[in-house]
């Protein structure tokens, strides 16, 4: 395998991106159809895979296509520069081309393999240059303020941002109109155009994998000592 990028895959920013993880949003408001979506995208995605193992460079811009954004969000949210942003969402489909063949389907997700690179090459980087600057995010500034505790807290912040960062874009925001800005399944809907049902189907889908990403970078820090 080359441990250069296929020749048609570029760079491009966030903004150029079509949303191609849109395909595995729910189109619906009946639970079958929407796992009926799922499966569809996640059988498109298999073939993909098996393509690109085989060296089949087409398949693999698919894969890039789709999770190139998800991965940027992902390290923009722990990186600051975004100088750094970019080369290291590069690195991550550098790295993934290259060990594609190693890839085992049907062992976890593809996309928890890509963002397990991109958290293994962010380590590196903070081991590498210790001056590496996290991304910014709302700390509690008050006077009087406990330093700790606003590291915590910060820290916390940073996780679950880190977090939302992994799911698709329509789970995103449904779970920040509900939990940011407190908005009830009703509004939701009426902001993104989707049933009540709808709504209620992708958070809970989304909380779902909230807990699953958080349980499982909680057992790799474990697993780090």
């Amino acid at each position: 395998m080359n441990d250069t990028l296929p020749r048609v895959v570029r760079r491009p920013t966030p903004k150029s991106i079509p949303a191609q993880a849109e395909l595995l949003e729910p189109t619906s408001c009946e639970s079958d159809v929407v796992f009926t979506g799922l499966l569809r995208a996640r059988q498109e995605e298999d073939a993909w895979i098996v393509q690109a193992r085989h060296g089949e460079q087409d398949a693999f811009v698919q894969l890039h296509n789709r999770y190139y954004a998800r991965i940027y969000r992902f390290i923009s949210c722990r990186v600051k520069r975004v100088q750094d942003v970019e080369d290291l969402t590069q690195q991550v489909f550098l790295r993934s081309w290259g060990a594609i063949g190693r890839y085992e389907p049907g062992s976890s997700p593809f996309s928890a393999w890509l963002f397990t690179i991109a958290r293994h090459l962010i380590a590196s980087e903070y081991r590498r240059k210790p001056t590496y600057e996290l991304g910014d995010g709302p700390v509690d500034r008050r006077p009087g303020s406990d330093p700790e505790n606003v590291a915590v807290a910060h820290w916390q912040q940073e996780r679950l941002a880190c977090a939302i960062a992994q799911l698709l874009p329509l789970q995103q925001k449904v779970i920040i109109l509900r939990f940011s800005r407190n908005l009830r399944a009703r509004q939701i809907a009426a902001v993104i155009g989707r049933s009540e049902v709808n709504v209620r189907v992708i958070q809970h889908r989304a909380l779902r994998q909230l807990r699953n990403i958080l349980k499982d970078e909680a057992a790799e820090e474990v697993g780090a000592f």
